[in-house]
């Protein structure tokens, strides 16, 4: 498979995962800047990407940078526990996206209760809600996404 085709192909995982983290990150970060570091990142998962390894393209992120959740826990208020492979372990609040858009299910506990892991990388109830590892470990740990993925580079764009 050619790159321009992988790449094609992961746009709207990029936009899932884009708008996933523009629901846990604070307002002042940029729709624009979160899918600009996605469409980075799946830039070079395409360069390195291996097809002989039998693995899609969004589970072939290699690096030190893959943040694996090993467990998750619904917690009362909308909060949840949750236990990182690189042993980062707390509580993230979700308050702020229960009741809105796709996330209005989760007012009711029973349905927040439902919580599961989905290969390490999402934090799901159902098939229809689901936030990613990473924006969750950003908003647990109040690392930066360029602490998190120092392989990301800035520029400066004169406008």
């Amino acid at each position: 498979m050619d790159r321009d085709r992988l790449v094609r192909e992961g746009l709207p995982l990029v936009a899932r995962v884009s708008g996933a983290l523009g629901a846990c990150l604070p307002r002042s970060v940029e729709m624009s800047d979160i899918t600009q570091a996605g469409v980075v990142g799946l830039l070079d998962a395409a360069d390195e990407f291996d097809r002989t390894k039998g693995r899609a393209l969004q589970c072939q992120r290699g690096g030190s940078n893959v943040l694996e959740i090993v467990a998750v826990r619904a917690l009362l208020s909308h909060r949840l526990w949750l236990s990182y492979k690189d042993g980062a372990e707390g509580e993230v609040d979700l308050s702020g996206i229960v009741g809105k858009g796709v996330f209005r299910a989760l007012e009711d506990q029973r349905v927040f209760e439902t919580v599961r892991v989905t290969e390490g990388r999402w934090v799901t109830w159902g098939e229809d809600m689901e936030l990613c590892a990473d924006a969750l470990y950003m908003e647990l740990t109040g690392k930066t996404p360029d602490s998190v993925f120092p392989r990301l580079k800035t520029s400066d764009v004169d406008a």
